[in-house]
Formats: C-alpha cells, structure tokens, sequence
C-alpha cells in the first residue's frame, strides 16, 4: 500500500491496483490488524490512558508556570466558602475581591457592567478548578465540596420555539426540583427573569429565590434593588459601586449592603444618544419613582 501510494511511477501504481484487485491485500490486511489490536486491546487502553493522564499533567503544570498567582484550597462538606483576592483568569488587569459566608445565599446589586456577572463567575470557575486541579486564582480559598449549577447568558430556542423568558423558566425550574431532592449544589443566576415585566418578575424572583435558599448556596445578580425587601430574612446583600468618574466609572471592588445607584440613563447619554431623549427618560424615571 505505501509503495501504490508514494510511488510516481503509472506502472508501479497500476500493478499494485491490479495485485490488490485480485489478491483483495487490502481486507487481508484490515483483518490482521484488526485481530492484533484485539488481542492488545488491554494493552492499548492502558498506553491510551496514561498518554492521557501525562498530558493533563503537563497542560497543567505549564498552567501553573503561566499563574503565579495560585493557591491550594482547603475543601470542606460544610457551607463555608471563603476566598481572599480572588479574580476570573481571563480578565486582565483584573480587581481582585474577597468573600466570605457560611450559608446564607447572596443577593448582588448594582449598575450595568459593574462587576457582577464576572464575580459570580469568578466564584464558579475556582470551585470548578478546586474540584478538579486542587488549586483557585486566590490568595487563600475554603471552598465547599459541591455541584456547581448557573443559568447564566441564557438564550432563546428559535429552532424549538422558546423564548427568552421560557427558557430561563426551564433552567430555573431545574434548579427548584434538586432543591427539592435535598442536593447541596452552588447556583449561580444572572439577572433572574430579565426576559418578562418588572411587576412579574420581582414576584416571580423573590418566591423562586426563597425557595431555592433552603438547601444551597445561591448567588444571584439583579437590576431589582425591590428584591432586597423580600428576601432580607434569608439572603445577605451585596453590591457593586460606581465612582463617578467618567474615565474610570467602576471601582469592581464588592461592598456588603444594597446597591442605591443606576447607570442605564447615564449610559445612554454617554453613548451619544440625542439630549432630548435622554432628559426626556430621566423625567419618565422620576415619575414612575415616584408612583
């Protein structure tokens, strides 16, 4: 076969077509082969699995050499999670923050690209690398041993006809029925029911929220500084702060407390959207406030 195909030679090559035509070389091989890989099959699975476990060695190991910036985590079968300066890997330049708790769940307030999907990823993605490599992008980590579950860039199903705001009930719903079998899991939610109206989705959010508290650790982002009034009793209130700086508008720094500020109108205005328009949305936010 190496000689058919290499060879330049038109004579060479139709002489090899011929053989094997009549010979059937190719099957005769194939079925040698196959009975050799079949009788090493232990022996092959056994090479297949430890080229396997030295290249997981060696990919992480040049990922450590690449992050000085490591720590080995203490595990534990409780609710503490603990993490001292930690931040997300693929962010450069990053903040780093520190968290605390040992069970209740986090509601985390504040302004649009402040920090609060990237954190509640940051805290995902180290649990994820504690489990797995034994080591988190912190100075120090106590993480518990659990299942990490999130709903977070949900999108819509055109193809199965879902919306936004169904899906998200899906991924959602999901989440309720392990809290109902009992399973310790880490849930991570971003801006819970975004897709449907303010009146539904604070109502929707606050039961669904308390509910999923029984059992987890929940982190969950949201606009909805209302929600803080209904799940006070069972969530600790974080945010995120802008500085007022138009060059350096956040700080991405976590402070305990709820989020009092917005950014959306200000966005606008920065965006260059016309004047008029934007003063125009500041005084429709200050009506429907004041309803």
């Amino acid at each position: 076969m190496s000689v058919s195909k290499n060879h330049e030679s038109m004579l060479i090559n139709n002489a090899m077509y011929l053989l094997n035509f009549v010979f059937l070389y190719d099957l005769i091989v194939y079925a040698f082969s196959i009975d050799l890989i079949l009788k090493e099959k232990e022996v092959i699975k056994s090479c297949y699995f430890s080229i396997g476990a030295i290249d997981t060695i060696i990919s992480t190991a040049s990922y450590i050499q690449r992050n000085s910036k490591l720590c080995n985590p203490e595990l534990n079968y409780d609710h503490i999670l603990e993490l001292e300066d930690t931040y997300h890997p693929l962010v450069e330049n990053c903040v780093q923050n520190s968290f605390s708790t040992e069970g209740p769940p986090a509601l985390i307030t504040g302004s649009n690209m402040a920090g609060k999907t990237t954190f509640i990823k940051t805290i995902g993605v180290n649990l994820i690398f504690a489990r797995t490599l034994w080591l988190c992008h912190a100075v120090r980590a106590q993480l518990p041993v659990i299942n990490v579950f999130s709903s977070i860039k949900t999108e819509d199903g055109l193809e199965q006809g879902k919306s936004f705001y169904f899906s998200e009930l899906e991924r959602l719903n999901t989440f309720l029925e392990l809290t109902e079998k009992g399973s310790n899991c880490l849930l991570l939610i971003d801006e819970i029911y975004r897709g449907t109206n303010t009146v539904e989705r604070i109502a929707g959010a606050a039961s669904v929220l308390q509910e999923l508290a029984t059992n987890s650790i929940v982190f969950v982002t949201t606009h909805d500084i209302e929600l803080a009034s209904y799940l006070s009793s069972k969530y600790e209130m974080w945010h995120f702060e802008e500085t007022g700086s138009k060059t350096h508008p956040f700080e991405f720094k976590l402070h305990s407390g709820v989020c009092e500020t917005r950014n959306a109108l200000k966005l606008m205005a920065n965006m260059g959207y016309p004047e008029h328009i934007t003063k125009r949305a500041t005084a429709y936010a200050l009506e429907m406030e004041a309803d």
